[in-house]
């Protein structure tokens, strides 16, 4: 199934009227920003049951951490996000935090290409600390807001033990801290996204705007999108015009090559007379 209408929403309302809708496995996302499909991530394994991928192409994913939204989405086999408008993919560890990110979805491939376990293994290694300093600087009702209600009751033992323990040295709270994620990391189930991993966040940047506003940014887009275009038809313009001289022009070019060599005398003299003048 394609998305690339202006309101993601209805697209993925029509989508979902389709008779073979369980059978539709991979969802493409074409130029629609990145920040307003978010909040529809939660929706797709509902309204898709068979979803195994996502590819995203020109949506303005540009950091990490609107990467770490995708958890909303809680099952992929594979994903795409095209080198064609996602600077984040300019970074050359994108790969590695996606798939520490994702780490309880078992992602097999990114890009069309193998996920290897050395893959996962060197992306364990390279972001796992960002996870722990991370969710150490969360006091303890936040890490406990991470877990899901019955994880949470797990590792507590009794969901009101904190609330009743107000005064509590520094000490104290770091070696409860300690505890809490010991008994978090015993308890949680495999395929379960972890308390260090969960601490990586997703903050939306959207924020509402005004109907003038939003003729205004609609009015900004469109010339915007029309310089783009005028620019593309150009270039095009420009590389089909050398292609019709190109060959002529290398033709000439190694010719007038082959016949300064077969003089060879004489290139060097005119060579040395140029130097000679400068």
């Amino acid at each position: 199934a394609v998305v690339s209408t202006q309101s993601t929403g209805e697209g993925l309302e029509k989508s979902n009227a389709v008779s073979n809708v369980a059978a539709i496995t991979h969802i493409y996302f074409k130029f629609i920003p990145y920040d307003s499909i978010v909040s529809h991530f939660p929706k797709l394994r509902v309204r898709f049951p068979a979803l195994q991928g996502l590819t995203f192409s020109f949506s303005s994913i540009s950091t990490l951490k609107q990467i770490n939204a995708l958890t909303a989405v809680r099952r992929l086999d594979f994903l795409s996000l095209s080198p064609e408008g996602n600077p984040v993919t300019n970074f050359s560890l994108w790969k590695y935090y996606l798939l520490y990110r994702l780490s309880h979805f078992n992602l097999r491939k990114i890009n069309e290409v193998d996920v290897s376990m050395t893959d996962t293994v060197l992306a364990e290694q390279l972001f796992s600390d960002l996870g722990h300093v991370t969710l150490h600087q969360f006091d303890i009702s936040r890490v406990l807001s991470l877990l899901p209600d019955v994880r949470r009751k797990q590792v507590l033992g009794h969901s009101d033990t904190l609330e009743q323990k107000k005064s509590i040295s520094p000490k104290q709270t770091e070696d409860r801290r300690k505890l809490i994620l010991a008994a978090e990391q015993k308890n949680r189930p495999i395929g379960t996204e972890s308390v260090n991993v969960a601490a990586l966040s997703y903050n939306s940047t959207v924020r509402p705007k005004s109907a003038k506003t939003s003729d205004k940014v609609h009015i900004a887009s469109s010339q915007l999108l029309d310089e783009i275009v005028a620019s593309a038809i150009a270039r095009q313009n420009k590389l089909t015009s050398l292609e019709k001289v190109w060959n002529s022009v290398l033709r000439d070019t190694v010719r007038s090559a082959v016949s300064e060599f077969a003089c060879l005398s004489a290139t060097v003299d005119k060579a040395l007379s140029a130097v000679q003048e400068t």
